[in-house]
């Protein structure tokens, strides 16, 4: 998966740090931060402190600009990704379908296409499946032992 081969530990720790922080910053951070990219202290304006103090962002030699920690990169990726495709504020299957098609790849689109037929398929038959697995469970039961 293009976007998801992340540390999730990593990932949930820098969740936590997002979450501390006030409204505006993390808007600034998802909207206007790019992982690899420095903004300046001017445009940072009245987040960058607090950006700084998460430990999301970190400071450029100078002073200058702050550029996201690089041990944060993939986070601020995948925020950024999330605020793309509303899936999470409208889900729907216009949005799910969108944001899969950009992180998936072929063979797991492919993958993905297969197990849902499979289900599908499943879900039809499950009237004819599912007791002809069950067949023969539970008879020669007696004394509530099975042999």
């Amino acid at each position: 998966m293009k976007m998801l081969e992340i540390d999730w530990r990593d990932f949930i720790h820098a969740a936590e740090l997002y979450q501390r922080l006030p409204v505006g910053a993390r808007a600034f951070f998802v909207e206007t931060v790019m992982p690899k990219q420095a903004v300046t202290n001017a445009l940072m304006g009245e987040w960058r402190e607090a950006l700084l103090h998460s430990g999301l962002m970190v400071s450029g030699v100078q002073g200058k600009n702050a550029s996201v920690d690089p041990r944060r990169g993939h986070f601020n990726r995948v925020m950024r990704s999330l605020r793309r495709y509303p899936i999470l504020e409208s889900p729907s299957r216009e949005t799910f379908r969108d944001f899969v098609v950009e992180h998936l790849e072929d063979a797991e689109l492919r993958a993905l296409s297969e197990k849902k037929q499979l289900l599908s398929q499943l879900r039809r038959n499950d009237r004819i499946v599912f007791p002809r697995l069950f067949r023969g469970v539970g008879e020669g039961v007696s004394g509530g032992e099975r042999s």
